[in-house]
């Protein structure tokens, strides 16, 4: 019997998890707004420093809104999201150092601000928020389906409350990309492989930090899900699985050979470049600056990097318990985007590494789990870490950099 389309609707809102992942995001995203209106009017802006590197485009070109109700979310028009913005609204030509932004999410920007009446802001905005939706759900559909239900409960909370999880609901690139990352995670769980590369390469053209994504999913797709010396004999068998490994590797490729044919520059070398001074080395490099101390911790720039430090040392804590109490793709995924992370190079130690916590879910599982039943504990984690997002948040609306 075919159901009907409030019987859908109803079938959607009574899915396990959805109306516990929106009353979170609720209380997040109210708090956080509630925050940004606050603080709205209290800043000043170097209209030089603003033009020249944090807003290449102005924002009365972008948001066509009247200005009563533009002032509710004209606060998130910071940092990256003007970049991608401007490559929306006139293309990577108008800026050619806009060319270290990978072009999905400014794609689904332009897309949706032809129905938002050319309102750049608020399609961006729109678009980080259901896919920050889709984000806690799909965690929460990928832990109920590795532990259970209860597990699911537990990991979201702490996951959202984390203090740099504003950005899934800012106008970043980073719910895209993880929606896009957890989808051809259990879409992979569920053998879909083809829709799975799919996911993958788009999520690489989201974010290039994707490109080693497919190491993982194919030890999953390859390893447990087959068997490995029969796959090998049957072609139809092995192919989707092959695919799947190097769809995050062609997204990476697509990017940066379509950049360089269509004559808009290398990415490399624009990364390089003195406007953005960000350089690649290997991975060891940045941990002998951690060992020697060989950062700088000025006022300016201090907090940024102690926050960075912070990160990284949640992040290979955790990692650790992950590769003890996990299984291979869970772990492969957190240490080889490590290594992404420590491959650059720039003048402010670990610059953004605070930022990409957030992509790494399996951490929050092994956070979860170390929580264990000390329910108090967990209170005091979750408060903590909503008061520290809350307090990032106010930095971030008064341009100062946060990750």
């Amino acid at each position: 019997m075919e159901l009907s389309m409030p019987q859908h609707i109803s079938r959607i809102w009574l899915a396990p998890g959805l109306r516990f992942v929106l009353t979170w995001f609720m209380v997040v995203r109210i708090l956080t707004v509630g925050v940004a209106l606050m603080l709205r009017g209290d800043y000043q802006l170097d209209k030089n420093m603003t033009m020249l590197r944090a807003m290449p485009i102005e924002a009365e070109q972008v948001i066509t809104a009247p200005p009563e109700i533009a002032h509710l979310y004209d606060p998130w028009y910071r940092w990256d999201t003007t970049w991608y913005i401007n490559i929306a609204a006139n293309s990577y030509a108008d800026n050619l150092n806009s060319i270290i932004f990978p072009p999905f999410y400014p794609l689904m920007i332009r897309l949706l601000a032809t129905l938002t009446f050319g309102d750049y802001l608020f399609a961006s905005l729109l678009i980080s928020n259901i896919c920050a939706i889709l984000v806690l759900y799909l965690f929460y559909k990928i832990v109920a389906q590795e532990f259970d239900d209860t597990a699911a409960q537990q990991v979201i909370p702490l996951y959202i409350t984390f203090p740099t999880a504003f950005f899934l609901i800012a106008g970043y690139s980073e719910s895209l990309f993880i929606v896009l990352l957890l989808s051809s995670w259990l879409l992979t769980m569920r053998r879909r492989y083809g829709w799975a590369s799919l996911a993958i390469f788009l999520a690489t053209l989201t974010r290039t930090q994707g490109w080693m994504v497919g190491i993982p999913l194919f030890y999953m797709a390859y390893v447990e899900q087959g068997n490995w010396r029969e796959d090998w004999k049957h072609l139809r068998l092995i192919l989707p699985k092959l695919i799947l490994g190097v769809s995050s590797l062609a997204g990476l490729l697509t990017y940066l050979i379509g950049m360089q044919i269509s004559g808009l520059g290398n990415v490399n070398a624009t990364f390089e470049n003195s406007f953005w001074e960000v350089g690649f080395g290997m991975p060891w490099e940045n941990i002998l600056r951690l060992i020697t101390l060989d950062f700088d911790l000025n006022l300016a720039k201090g907090p940024e990097v102690l926050l960075n430090i912070v990160c990284l040392l949640f992040i290979v804590f955790m990692g650790a318990i992950a590769t003890w109490r996990l299984r291979p793709p869970y772990w492969l995924f957190i240490w080889l985007t490590l290594l992404t992370i420590l491959m650059r190079d720039h003048p402010v130690f670990l610059h953004g590494l605070a930022r990409y916590v957030i992509t790494l879910f399996p951490l929050f599982i092994v956070y979860n789990q170390h929580m264990g039943n000390r329910h108090f504990a967990r209170l005091i984690f979750i408060g903590i870490g909503l008061t520290l997002q809350l307090f990032l948040v106010a930095i971030f609306v008064l341009w100062g950099f946060v990750g």
